[in-house]
């Protein structure tokens, strides 16, 4: 898995970590290609392998939200996760 901020936001930098962290937990970080954190927007932008199942799609948006304030996962809307809107 590769992650990207665009500014390299500390704040931004963390949650990805935290992400990574999950989904090398639930052993599905090999269907991500790319966890890219787009500063301007405030949103992580999740880019997977095409050939990714259903049930590891819900695992790692489960990641996501127990890491990430705003993502996006492949063809699914912006959906807020930690600690959303309290910073």
């Amino acid at each position: 898995m590769k992650t990207e901020s665009r500014r390299n936001i500390k704040s931004e930098i963390n949650e990805l970590k935290q992400f990574k962290s999950w989904c090398d937990y639930f052993d599905v970080a090999d269907f991500v290609d790319l966890a890219f954190y787009d500063s301007k927007c405030g949103c992580c932008f999740i880019t997977l392998e095409s050939w990714v199942s259903e049930p590891k799609v819900n695992a790692i948006r489960l990641c996501a939200f127990m890491s990430l304030s705003q993502f996006y996962v492949d063809g699914v809307h912006v959906e807020h996760g930690l600690d959303y809107g309290l910073s």
